[in-house]
């Protein structure tokens, strides 16, 4: 069995050292479920940090809409030393942006205004797929107006979670 931790990768301080304890992991992931939207996150950044604080092997379950454009990087040498799995949460308005021309956003985490056009969309998840894998890193997508359990469950039945999910 494989010590789990929490790191959250937002504005406040969410960052617990690994355990073996199932109770524990349930609760911290609870705190979660307090997110605000409008917080500022950096899952790069939190990748980076925490790192180094693991002394053993440890598994990494990164639940992230993949925004982060550094995240691939901090993920490719962060599945060195440990293993890591990727859910990437995904919002079916991120899907279909087609033809949309120029328009002026505002990142809704950090404030940030960009400017974007309806030719590029967000990365596709199967392009996310093949590079995560391709470093040896699990990589679920989830999207988010559609049930997750099943998914879930049989994902972490194949990574030998013994069935654990939604219990």
């Amino acid at each position: 069995m494989t010590p789990v931790g929490l790191l959250g990768c937002g504005a406040r301080e969410l960052h617990v050292r690994p355990t073996l304890s199932r109770n524990l992991v349930m609760e911290w992931s609870h705190k979660l479920r307090l997110h605000d939207f409008l917080e500022e996150t950096s899952l790069a950044k939190r990748a980076r940090e925490v790192a180094p604080s693991l002394k053993r092997r440890t598994t990494v379950i990164v639940l992230s809409d993949l925004h982060d454009p550094d995240a691939f990087a901090a993920l490719q040498v962060m599945s060195q030393e440990h293993d890591c799995l990727v859910l990437h949460l995904q919002d079916p308005a991120e899907l279909n942006i087609k033809g949309a021309g120029i328009f002026r956003g505002s990142e809704a985490e950090s404030g940030r205004s960009f400017v974007g056009h309806g030719r590029r969309a967000f990365i596709k998840s199967e392009e996310w797929k093949s590079e995560l894998t391709r470093f040896g890193i699990d990589y679920l997508h989830l999207r988010t107006d559609q049930p997750i359990l099943g998914k879930l469950r049989h994902f972490l039945n194949r990574r030998g979670f013994g069935g654990s999910a939604g219990r």
